[in-house]
């Protein structure tokens, strides 16, 4: 039987762990650092080099930080999911008369199979907002279905060992209203995140907080809700230790941890509304969701016996909670090495050269240089009437210039070449292209000087495809060139819209 509690123990503490590590993946943002499930980019192991990649994958898709942060979350499930085996084989090897600690330990089993399918699902879906929900809720589900079992199976063998309790008559009641206003909270949060996401696609440039004041409602929601629930847990805590005629130990360590826990969280919650979203402050808001659904379980099945467990197991609780503690620091200094490298991996923008002195005119004849490109990062093309691709370069430029509409942090400029009535026809192209602010320029200026600049920027392109009439520079606000990328290309254009946020979003 204690086999049993060991693998039972062992399993709940790894799926606490996975639901960290899923956590991490998220607020990383590599989710979709294997595109695909079960394999990662068709590979059993993630390329770790270009030159591993299957042919028909576009290799702009492949980061291998990103990938091998998603391919250790997937690892680890496989080891949670074979614990969680073993233990259903001792339960029913030891518990096969006690339906209270066999049922569960075998429904478990089941669910981590769906779970498993269900990150399958996740991947398919490229994240969408509420099947990432159910499957962060199936986990929680599981790692509670396992506590249960756990304490079942020591009520099970101490039967005759225990001391009876009395506690208010609404306390069950308490505490499972309690365990609703929880996970009502958790879904609220993670609608908040998922809209979130959804917004930052639609404003990428924009500091977090001015991404939560866009959110409305919903995160007003989520602030209530908490609020209330820990009011609520406050009094719930209160009342089994002050209204109750005898207190199980374990009830008073349970109801410090839970106080403990929901201070954290709302400390969290303000760091958010003040400061903005941190990763690792994001990370940690959920695991403690995750963490105080456990408590409360305990909680609820201390009170629905109504008996105190041996000193034994309460001072072996306290172990847990010291260790918990250690354990926590290692995974904040864990957590903070891998934000950081997946954030590195996405923002590691080469230098590739200076743009050389230049003085254009703008269309309304004032001179613009190269001082008034820097300070912002600057999206710069070069249109020539007599090409054929000038008008699809200039269409697809509008279409970040949309993009990227609320932020003035990114200047747009188009240096215009070969047109027989400049101003003219510069005024009513911008008319076209409906530019209605003074973030896109387009300037013109004597041939000759064009050339010489034009020729100085795409010398140090790379890249044989690349040329003046078919591609955009991503200029950073000290004038230094970052990248190159042809505007009929996909992937590069992919690749320009991480690259302009890793440039110019705001901190």
């Amino acid at each position: 039987m204690r086999t049993f509690r060991y693998s039972a123990l062992l399993s709940a503490a790894a799926t606490y762990l996975l639901i960290f590590i899923g956590g991490l993946v998220r607020v990383s943002g590599a989710g979709l650092g294997c595109p695909d499930w079960p394999k990662c980019f068709d590979r059993w192991v993630p390329p770790t080099s270009l030159e591993q990649l299957p042919a028909h994958i576009d290799p702009t898709e492949f980061n291998i930080t990103l990938a091998w942060i998603e391919y250790g979350n997937r690892l680890v499930g496989v080891v949670v999911g074979l614990l969680i085996v073993v233990t259903a084989i001792l339960a029913i090897r030891y518990f096969r008369d006690n339906p209270r600690v066999l049922w569960p330990s075998i429904g478990v089993a089941v669910l981590v199979a769906f779970q498993g399918w269900l990150g399958g699902v996740v991947v398919a879906s490229e994240l969408r907002p509420i099947i990432v929900t159910a499957h962060l809720l199936l986990a929680i589900a599981i790692a509670l279905i396992l506590l249960y079992a756990i304490l079942q199976s020591y009520y099970a063998e101490r039967e005759a060992m225990v001391t009876e309790l009395v506690y208010p008559a609404a306390a069950r009641r308490w505490i499972i209203g309690l365990g609703v206003l929880t996970f009502i909270q958790i879904v609220l949060g993670t609608q908040v995140r998922g809209q979130l996401e959804v917004i930052e696609k639609q404003v990428p440039l924009l500091s977090d907080l001015e991404w939560l004041s866009r959110v409305g409602v919903l995160q007003d929601a989520h602030l209530i809700v908490g609020v209330g629930t820990a009011l609520f847990a406050l009094f719930v805590g209160y009342s089994l230790i002050r209204l109750s005629d005898e207190t199980a130990v374990l009830v008073k360590q349970a109801v410090w941890l839970m106080i403990g826990l929901i201070v954290l969280q709302l400390l969290v919650g303000f760091f958010f509304i003040a400061f903005g979203l941190s990763a690792i402050m994001q990370l940690f808001h959920l695991w403690f969701a995750a963490l105080f659904f456990g408590v409360l379980l305990v909680l609820y099945s201390v009170v629905n016996h109504a008996r105190e467990l041996p000193a034994r197991f309460q001072k072996s609780v306290g172990r847990v909670i010291i260790t918990g503690l250690v354990i926590a620091a290692i995974m904040t200094a864990g957590g903070f090495a891998v934000i950081k490298e997946a954030e590195l991996s996405r923002s590691n923008l080469p230098v590739i050269g200076t743009v050389q002195e230049f003085s254009l005119r703008t269309a309304e004849g004032e001179t613009y240089s190269l001082e008034d490109m820097k300070g912002s990062v600057t999206l710069l093309s070069f249109m020539y009437a007599a090409s054929p691709s000038a008008p699809g370069l200039e269409v697809k430029k509008a279409e970040l210039y949309d993009r990227y509409d609320h932020s003035a942090n990114l200047a747009f400029v188009t240096i215009v070449r070969e047109l027989p009535h400049e101003t003219a026809e510069i005024t009513d192209y911008a008319g076209q292209l409906q530019v209605t602010d003074d973030r896109w320029h387009f300037l013109f200026g004597e041939r000759d000087a064009i050339n010489v600049l034009t020729r100085e920027i795409y010398r140090l392109a790379d890249r044989e495809d690349i040329a003046g009439n078919n591609s955009y520079v991503l200029i950073d606000g000290m004038g230094r060139i970052r990248g190159f990328y042809r505007y009929d290309s996909d992937s590069d254009l992919r690749q320009l819209q991480q690259h302009v946020i890793t440039l110019a979003r705001k901190p």
